[in-house]
């Protein structure tokens, strides 16, 4: 029951985080369901932005915002150049990647065992 609960409230948060970065205009966001293939997560959100600054305001505000809404990142990872960032929700791990970046890992294609959550 705990469980289920929680995954709820997962689903939650990573669906949030896809609405904050649709609202700073992100490029094909994704929600993708790890729960039955890997225990470092729940959800992956993944989306995109068409310039580093396009990446850092989509980052920066989804970070302020999920605060407002009582929800702390364990862990915040940017590289150097904004091409990917990452915020850790523990149960929910966001990725924010300039395009081109997005392309040349194909992170969807590394966890392709997942099932896409519908938007």
């Amino acid at each position: 029951m705990i469980k289920e609960t929680l995954t709820i409230e997962s689903l939650e948060i990573a669906k949030k985080c896809v609405l904050l970065s649709e609202d700073k205009k992100s490029i094909d966001p994704m929600i993708l369901d790890l729960r039955e293939i890997s225990s470092i997560a729940d959800y992956f959100v993944i989306c995109s932005g068409d310039s580093d600054r396009h990446v850092k305001a989509i980052i920066n505000d989804m970070e302020v915002q999920m605060k407002h809404n009582g929800v702390y990142p364990l862990r915040k990872e940017i590289d150097s150049d904004y091409k990917w960032c990452i915020l850790d929700f523990g149960s929910v791990i966001v990725h924010v990647f300039y395009y081109k970046t997005r392309e040349f890992y194909k992170i969807e294609r590394l966890w392709s065992d997942a099932k896409e959550v519908e938007l």
